[in-house]
């Protein structure tokens, strides 16, 4: 993590689980409307919050006009990286 990290302005917070298994570029969105998502397929749904970024895979958008029906991103709750 810390090597994939290293030059960055990017932070890991001990205690978060990332599920993306593939390193692979990612596209920071904003969210324009609430949404409820999975934190991953057996957890609770998870509010996302209107206004919020979040890290969406390339995989999931390949164009990032037209997602996947399912799609794995990052959120952290946060209006900025």
């Amino acid at each position: 993590m810390e090597a994939t990290l290293n030059g960055t302005d990017w932070r890991y917070l001990e205690g978060d689980t990332i599920y993306q298994q593939l390193e692979e570029p990612v596209y920071e969105v904003r969210i324009e409307s609430n949404f409820v998502a999975k934190k991953n397929p057996q957890d609770v749904d998870t509010n996302i919050v209107n206004g919020n970024s979040a890290l969406v895979y390339y995989s999931c958008a390949p164009d990032i006009n037209n997602l996947k029906n399912t799609c794995q991103f990052y959120y952290n709750g946060s209006t900025t990286w």
